[in-house]
């Protein structure tokens, strides 16, 4: 589970959190939900009710501009709950904290690692924190995980903060801090009155979670009144580009605060620019301090957009906590309290299933399920790709109490690695919900030219196609070409790896209890068989159903055949009769190899870690019941899946119909996966033996990426160049006003990465764009390399081709011609930025069979940090295809 591959892989999607202390040198924590208004960005939360008081309206100052939003006056906000209840915004608290340390007892008293709870036998840990402070009888008092839907901030909050240089930095022994003198200048407004920043801070991990995911870390900005009152701003991190805001803090950190109870100045003024997110979406709620002595109330404002910061500022983050010994200081979070009492179960699963599982969790929710002690069941349910899922419960991302892979072979691989780091499994015993068996997806004609329907044909059958082309001449047709083989990345997606499975048996001969020591003794002939098959393959990629819908909207030029699941050759052939009723079915069939194939039967099961509590379990049995019943076994049908093994009678034929391109009778027998040695050997031959690429960077360096949005792009390609592989090959060229080339044919080893890196360092942007002479010349470079080789160019661009030769429609031409005659070439583009055409770079992807992605747009006059986040989150995504 812990490749390399894998890890830099969750590292760009992990985050990073600051926390902040009082002026009583403690700090608050959130307990109370916000008024539900709905918001799209992830993790999705639901609504839930607001325990605010409903009847007391809000309190909005004049010229709230800061934040892009104006206000001419007092202004409620109203939503409409799911319950029902109109709600106005909560009322804001001006009251000084209450709470404060028992006689004999100080800083010197907690800390955040022991499981003391007795102050008198030394300092207590979390749980004894209420024995040392006069707080200890109020009830909000502690982190949340926060599950109500976000909503725009800048309605009742003004944030006016200044660079400005800090009084002083301080390592106390269970945080950095960073001190401000009152100044006017840096305040925040709430309600019509005046706060002053006093200091923030940083936690690693964070504090409050999102539907249980933990970035990294949380910066918090503790702001008071002059009657004492506070209102605390909190930020999530996570990896990214490189946070310049940060470097004066870490630095002075570094060089001077590696022992507790230290301080050191700085001259150098804070941008805080860097450290607030320009999207002001996020939570209103009412909390305490989050350590000693817990003072309450405070006004909470956690922001649901994270700021970045990159692998080498965390690390140096860390390494100053960890020597100080607050590392971890986070207190561990509770969940918002509901007007009912509720159970959450956070489920993370296969994103096959997505269409069912969204629908029976509707259901089950909807139900109102309690248990036997009174607490109302919600799961939340979150898909995430089937490597993902267990590495993010490895490394407690995201603390889910229940998974659902595609199937077993993850969950093999990470309880094996859970036990090597002596916590035993990491998953509990499994059932199995619904099956959709792995296939061999083939276009009918082509089938047929190989045997199917009436020769029984086996894995080797389809592999020979792929290893020799001499053998695929003889029974295809001219016009069909190569033959071109799909299946995805199996370091991240199930179905990849049961492609690896088999192609891995076939090289053996033996489909039936392969273990390591049968690879390793014929390891050159498992490698050359691999080398062979995978260097017909087109491309990877994490999303089984993103390989089908390509497949079959491109047609057989595209991809002749693909390892998938058979739901997706079913909803492959309901298309196609959507869109023409008279056309002539199965388009597509399915393969059932005659040795056997892989069930695909999405088993669920209890994550074994402390934060799966008894209730959690006795939830979880509940809501596995319910999916098991007859009516959502039979809607998992209509989805294309076939129930579990343990649903009898219910019939089959409705859904697989022979012109769907499927058979209730196949499979006749299934094949197991190797166990978890096995399998990291095969994950090793593969990538050693994976079809290589020779990729080309394009970057618009015009005017309009001038900024934030230059350094964001030079991040994130960086970031990129760290997930090639060693035997692929980096060109890089930057376009303005001419086209120029900055590196050419770099293969990716430690050296050559870290020359390309240099390549594209401190690039700066001006003039027009030529975006479309940059496509040109970087796709004729491409078309004298090796076609054995996946070739494809990468273009980032934020502005409209202004200067630039050929035409649109001629570089079409062009590009129609050369895949055409076998070039072959994938184009991915991606929109960077509001004012670019999208229309052009959608068909390029389109028409060369690559990928189209668009980033956040931009607002005029705000560069926003959004962008940044998601070209990350880009370039992550394209690592996958090679």
């Amino acid at each position: 589970m812990t490749n390399n591959r894998l890890l830099r892989v969750s590292l760009v999607v992990a985050c990073l959190g600051l926390a902040t202390l009082s002026r009583a040198q403690t700090e608050p924590r959130t307990s109370l939900s916000t008024p539900p208004i709905p918001s799209n960005s992830p993790p999705e939360v639901s609504a839930s009710p607001s325990l605010v008081d409903p009847n007391k309206p809000l309190e909005t100052s004049a010229g709230l501009h800061q934040f892009g939003v104006t206000s001419n006056g007092p202004k409620v906000v109203r939503e409409i709950t799911t319950n029902g209840f109109v709600q106005t915004s909560p009322n804001f608290l001006h009251t000084e904290p209450r709470g404060a340390y028992l006689p004999g007892h100080g800083d010197g008293s907690w800390n955040y690692t022991s499981t003391n709870t007795n102050p008198t036998a030394g300092p207590v840990g979390p749980a004894g924190w209420s024995s040392i402070t006069t707080a200890a009888g109020y009830s909000i008092n502690s982190p949340f995980n926060i599950t109500t839907p976000a909503i725009n901030l800048s309605s009742m909050l003004s944030v006016n903060y200044t660079p400005a240089v800090p009084e002083q930095i301080v390592n106390n022994g269970h945080q950095i801090r960073v001190h401000f003198n009152f100044s006017t200048s840096d305040t925040v407004t709430l309600g019509g009155r005046v706060y002053t920043l006093s200091q923030f801070h940083f936690h690693d991990p964070a504090e409050n979670t999102l539907h249980g995911y933990v970035y990294p870390m949380e910066v918090h900005f503790v702001n008071v009144s002059a009657t004492g009152a506070e209102t605390v701003l909190a930020v999530f991190l996570k990896l990214g580009a490189h946070n310049d805001a940060l470097d004066p803090v870490l630095n002075a950190a570094s060089a001077k605060l590696t022992a507790a109870n230290s301080q050191t100045t700085i001259k150098s003024p804070i941008d805080f620019s860097g450290l607030l997110p320009s999207n002001k979406q996020g939570w209103y709620l009412h909390g305490s301090l989050t350590t000693p002595p817990l003072s309450l109330p405070v006004n909470w404002f956690v922001f649901q957009t994270p700021i970045t910061l990159d692998a080498k500022q965390l690390a140096e983050y860390e390494r100053v906590a960890s020597s100080a010994g607050f590392l971890p200081n986070a207190r561990p979070t509770k969940p918002l309290k509901p007007s009912q009492p509720e159970v959450e179960l956070v489920l993370t699963y296969g994103s096959e299933k997505q269409k069912w599982i969204d629908e029976v969790t509707r259901q089950f929710n909807a139900s109102g399920r309690t248990l036997p002690s009174g607490e109302r069941i919600k799961v939340v349910a979150v898909p995430v790709g089937s490597g993902e899922m267990i590495d993010e419960v490895l490394t407690q991302r995201r603390k889910a109490h229940l998974v659902s892979p595609a199937a077993s072979a993850f969950i093999l691989l990470g309880n094996a690695e859970s036990r090597e780091n002596g916590q035993g499994d990491l998953i509990g015993p499994t059932t199995d919900l619904v099956s959709s068996p792995v296939v061999v997806a083939m276009w009918r004609e082509m089938a047929e030219a190989i045997g199917w329907p009436g020769k029984s044909l086996q894995w080797r059958d389809i592999f020979e196609c792929a290893r020799d082309a001499s053998q695929w001449r003889r029974v295809s047709k001219p016009e069909w070409g190569s033959f071109k083989f799909g299946h995805t990345d199996p370091d991240l997606s199930n179905s990849g790896l049961d492609a690896l499975f088999a192609e891995t048996y076939a090289a053996l001969g033996k489909f039936d209890g392969v273990t390591q020591q049968d690879i390793s003794n014929q390891l050159n002939k498992v490698s050359s068989y691999l080398h062979e098959v995978e260097h017909s393959i087109v491309h990877y990629g994490t999303s089984s159903g993103f390989l089908a819908d390509r497949m079959f909207t491109q047609g057989p030029g595209y991809l002749s055949a693909a390892i998938m699941y058979e739901n997706l050759v079913i909803q492959a052939n309901e298309a196609a009769r959507q869109r023409n009723p008279a056309v002539e079915l199965p388009r597509i069939v399915a393969i059932y190899p005659a040795e056997g194939t892989f069930p695909s039967a999405h088993p669920i099961g209890v994550v074994q870690r402390p934060w799966v509590t008894e209730k959690h379990r006795q939830a979880s049995r509940l809501y596995i019941d319910f999916l098991l019943q007859r009516p959502q076994q039979e809607l998992a049908l209509r989805f294309g899946f076939r129930p579990s093994n343990d649903q009898q009678g219910i019939d089959l034929k409705p859904m697989l119909r022979p012109e769907f391109g499927v058979s209730p009778a196949q499979p006749r027998k299934f094949l197991r996966p190797p166990p978890a040695p096995a399998i990291r050997l095969i994950q090793d031959v593969w990538r050693r033996n994976k079809r290589n690429a020779d990729i080309v960077l394009a970057v618009d360096t015009s005017a309009s990426m001038e900024g934030e949005k230059i350094r964001g792009a030079e991040a994130a390609a960086k970031a990129f160049i760290d997930l090639l592989g060693p035997r692929d090959s980096l060109s890089a060229l930057i376009f303005g006003a001419k086209v120029k080339w900055m590196s050419r044919d770099i293969r990716m080893d430690p050296q050559g990465k870290e020359q390309a890196k240099r390549s594209i360092d401190h690039l700066i942007a001006n003039g027009d764009s030529a975006l479309f002479q940059a496509i040109d010349a970087a796709y004729q470079f491409l078309l004298a390399r090796d076609p054995s080789r996946t070739r494809a160019l990468i273009v980032l661009s934020d502005g409209k081709d202004i200067k630039s030769s050929p035409p649109l429609e001629k570089l079409f031409d062009k590009l129609d011609r050369a895949n055409r005659s076998g070039g072959s070439i994938l184009v991915f583009t991606i929109l960077y930025g509001s004012d670019a055409d999208p229309e052009a770079l959608r068909e390029l992807a389109k028409r060369t069979n690559g990928k189209y992605y668009k980033g956040s747009p931009s607002f005029p006059g705000i560069e926003r940090r959004e962008n940044i986040d998601s070209i990350h989150k880009v370039f992550t995504d394209l690592a996958t295809f090679f």
